[in-house]
């Protein structure tokens, strides 16, 4: 199997790179089960869960049809909960008492966790537990660090030394993998190595 890397990112950040840098045309589907992932979506990539066999699309985050019922407004809104919610799985802690729904009203409600801190630090009344929670000074480090960890746009520009490796013997059962998937083989120039 064609593997790239580059020592110090991890998968994550090397996957953004790819789907920000494949042709446009290209149809990508991602084979994973991290929910991270969800902001790589746009028309023609696409998210798939090898354990439930689920894909989900852009459209499918945008109308929550098959994303834990949380309608996202778009990439940007679903980054943003994640960041105020955190995530256990990666050992991230948000805000407490905020998971991704909640994380997600709060800002379909205010339009951005900075406008929510911009209404608050404005005198505007804030109503609610958890949303007076969020706009708090506590949190709002946490909230940055988590969009600096969660966001993969943010994260540092991939060097040239990156290495790509493809093990010939590998390459039928990449191939017959491809097929079965009903995918066609194609290589990404990321550019640099």
């Amino acid at each position: 199997m064609p593997q790239i890397f580059c020592p110090g990112f991890e998968a994550d950040d090397l996957a953004g790179v790819i789907c920000r840098g494949v042709d446009q045309s290209w149809e990508v589907v991602l084979a994973t089960s991290d929910s991270d992932w969800y902001q790589a979506l746009r028309e023609k990539v696409i998210w798939f869960s090898p354990h439930t066999e689920k894909q989900i699309t852009l459209g499918d985050l945008l109308g929550a049809v098959a994303v834990r019922e949380v309608p996202f407004d778009s990439i940007d809104h679903f980054i943003e909960a994640k960041a105020l919610a955190g995530d256990a799985s990666d050992g991230i802690p948000g805000v407490v008492g905020v998971g991704i729904k909640t994380a997600a009203k709060i800002i379909h409600v205010h339009g951005s966790v900075e406008s929510l801190w911009a209404k608050h630090d404005g005198g505007a009344a804030v109503k609610g537990v958890i949303p007076l929670r969020v706009a708090g000074q506590e949190y709002r480090e946490i909230y940055r660090r988590n969009l600096r960890l969660i966001d993969w746009r943010l994260a540092p520009s991939l060097p040239a030394d990156y290495e790509f490796e493809m093990n010939a013997a590998n390459r039928r059962g990449f191939e017959g993998l491809y097929e079965a998937w009903g995918l066609r083989l194609g290589f990404v120039n990321l550019g640099g190595g």
